[in-house]
């Protein structure tokens, strides 16, 4: 009877922390940043493979986020999956420069390959890359407890 009653409370305790974290005047979402990087994923290549949008200038704009901003995320998010040691800002900028080096590694790895370089082959290897970063990120995040976890918030640090 006693052990019931000690997990209805820690039920209602991990509710009570759910129902703040995802509340609607709250201003932290869990883990908006890995749903971002892969919503940016799927939508790059979609516009790659889909022939009106193939061409258009939404192509460039999204390509462009996706080559300079998501694997350098992804890959922070996996090794740093904590809120320290970095701020939003520091962490952007960071992205910002690990996926200027990521890329370039990929494409040497992917001339090595029977693929070789060519648009479908970074493509996919990109979205790989950042898959399986954002799947080591989410499992090594719910490892921590929800006030240690990495979310974005927009108010401020």
């Amino acid at each position: 009877m006693a052990v019931s009653k000690k997990m209805q409370t820690q039920k209602s305790d991990t509710h009570s922390v759910k129902k703040r974290a995802f509340g609607l005047r709250s201003s932290v979402v869990p883990d908006l940043d890995l749903v971002l990087d892969l919503s940016i994923a799927a939508t790059t290549t979609v516009c790659v493979f889909v022939p009106p949008l193939n061409s258009s200038l939404f192509r460039s704009a999204i390509s462009l986020v996706f080559v300079l901003f998501v694997p350098g995320n992804a890959l922070l998010a996996a090794l740093f999956p904590g809120k320290k040691p970095f701020e939003n800002i520091e962490r952007a900028i960071l992205s910002f420069g690990t996926s200027i080096a990521i890329i370039p590694l990929l494409g040497l790895l992917l001339n090595f390959t029977p693929w070789h370089l060519n648009l479908v082959a970074i493509l996919v290897s990109t979205v790989l890359f950042t898959i399986l970063c954002v799947t080591v990120a989410h499992h090594r995040r719910h490892k921590l407890s929800l006030e240690e976890r990495f979310s974005l918030n927009f108010q401020g640090s």
